[in-house]
């Protein structure tokens, strides 16, 4: 289950341009692979496009950013 916990954080890596800090890291670049690999990441996977919309409507105080993304 602390995959899971975790997962959120390296999930989001390429949105805040850091994921270039996996390269020194090879055991960290397999267990990403593999958490993309797993049912239950793929089910819940953020497109990047809608979390950058919701950051830059979040960082504006815009009240729309609370349910940027979601599909009715």
């Amino acid at each position: 289950m602390i995959d899971y916990l975790f997962w959120p954080w390296f999930e989001r890596l390429d949105v805040y341009g850091i994921a270039d800090c996996l390269n020194h890291t090879p055991a960290l670049r397999l267990w990403t692979a593999a958490m993309k690999q797993d049912p239950t990441v793929c089910a819940l996977l953020i497109d990047k496009n809608i979390f950058l919309g919701f950051l830059n409507l979040y960082f504006q105080n815009n009240p729309d950013a609370f349910d940027y993304g979601l599909v009715c």
